[in-house]
């Protein structure tokens, strides 16, 4: 297809807009970008403004700059020329790079009020990219591979191939810049493009390409129900402290993982799946649990009702001295952030809560002691104590101030975790309270 006609079908596709940037970095899909969309304007009375980002990495960079200039200059069109300081791109120097380029020209078409801004991938950079993302494993989404729209990107031309965009070029005697750095070896994409694609088209003929062009749009519809449901499990799951657990572990497996890498993403996390796998546990564990530290160093930890981020290290909470279990009071532990509740008129189906006796008498709250066991209800013989904070993942540092509910040194409850065979409380009973332990 010639690609003015193709510019101007994804014209219509992205709603006619006026005002439209292009971005431009002296390449020849971005040149033959320019030259279509200027054709374009002429019949659709459009406005148009090319932006080229400087990253000052190469040192053909400068005359990259001037040879957009001069294009510019000579069709008429407004360039916004914008200079990035690669001392500021952190980790991976390209990804970087990349990242920052959007992210101007994202700013540049918010200053000149344009309605989108487009760029010059081909059905070539579409089929590199899947066959990249294969090659490193890549989950369904990626095989949508590159968007015809995305936010305020627009890509016409996902349907031509690179030779198209050539032919179109030199039909019109019109110059472009060669990248050297499209040539070097050292770099995958570079190899896939050399090599693999043409391997492909060799192999399998030139509609192979086309073929993967149509598994990324089909990856794209599908993508886009996922995202949908993930937003709306997003909302449902997401609380000021973190993520809520109980409503998450309802969900399936799939569905956590993907609330789970959202979650991630907003620490710009991108996760492997054993990662993922380690937090759905601390989702799924019947209690607090954690804390778990990511690869990053970041921890995360479960509560009763949430998935949160915690400090660096746990903190030390004070110890505190037993006292008289009595109801209707609520206390609290490790520094506030656990509160204990004991309530005598509280409907018994409440979810949280353990029945206790009444006639609590001589019972108190007390921690735990070195070697302390429990006569646990569903268990033959004592068990210790420690074995139970492990077996509900209780945090270390939670260990030493939880509360239990005692008399005369046999431990008759375990709030959130277990209670103890002496614990009896006839359902019919009116002779009885109710604990609830809630992470705060």
């Amino acid at each position: 297809m010639n690609p003015v006609r193709a510019l101007d079908a994804a014209w219509r596709r992205f709603g006619s807009p006026k005002r439209i940037g292009i971005g431009l970095s002296g390449g020849g899909d971005s040149v033959a970008l320019l030259h279509a969309a200027h054709e374009l304007a002429g019949k659709r009375d459009l406005a148009l403004v090319a932006i080229h980002v400087h990253h000052h990495l190469r040192s053909s960079a400068d005359d990259d700059a001037a040879f957009c200039r001069e294009l510019t200059a000579a069709l008429q069109v407004p360039l916004r020329l914008i200079h990035l300081d690669p001392a500021e791109f952190a980790g991976n120097l390209h990804d970087a790079a990349r990242k920052a380029r959007y992210r101007e020209m994202e700013r540049v078409a918010a200053e000149e009020d344009l309605a989108i801004v487009l760029t010059a991938h081909t059905l070539d950079d579409q089929a590199e990219t899947l066959l990249f993302r294969l090659l490193r494993g890549t989950g369904p989404s990626g095989l949508a591979g590159i968007r015809e729209r995305l936010g305020i990107f627009g890509r016409p031309w996902l349907g031509l191939r690179r030779s198209e965009l050539r032919k179109y070029l030199q039909a019109g005697d019109r110059s472009w810049r060669e990248d050297p750095s499209n040539a070097n070896q050292r770099y995958m994409r570079t190899r896939l493009r050399d090599r693999l694609v043409p391997l492909v088209v060799e192999l399998a003929g030139e509609k192979s390409l086309s073929a993967l062009g149509r598994l990324a749009e089909l990856a794209g519809e599908e993508r886009a129900v996922i995202e949908e449901v993930a937003a709306a499990d997003w909302r449902s799951c997401r609380t000021p402290a973190g993520l809520d657990v109980v409503r998450l572990a309802a969900f399936s497996p799939a569905r956590r993982a993907l609330v789970l890498r959202r979650w991630l993403h907003e620490k710009n996390l991108v996760p492997p799946r054993r990662v993922i796998a380690d937090l759905d546990r601390l989702v799924l564990a019947p209690g607090p649990a954690g804390p778990y530290r990511l690869p990053n160093g970041l921890m995360a930890q479960r509560g009763y009702q949430d998935l949160h981020w915690c400090e660096e290290e746990p903190a030390t909470y004070q110890p505190w001295e037993p006292f008289a279990a009595r109801p209707d009071e609520d206390h609290t532990f490790a520094d506030g952030r656990l509160q204990l509740s004991v309530r005598s008129n509280v409907d018994e189906a409440a979810t949280g809560w353990w029945v206790a006796e009444s006639q609590l008498g001589e019972c108190r709250w007390r921690p735990t002691w070195p070697g302390a066991r429990m006569n646990a209800a569903g268990i033959e013989k004592p068990v210790k104590l420690q074995n139970l904070f492990v077996n509900a993942k209780i945090p270390r540092n939670l260990r030493p101030v939880w509360p239990l509910l005692t008399r005369n040194e046999e431990i008759l409850l375990i709030p959130g975790i277990r209670a103890g065979k002496m614990l009896i409380s006839p359902p019919k009973s009116e002779k009885r309270v109710l604990v609830r332990l809630e992470w705060l």
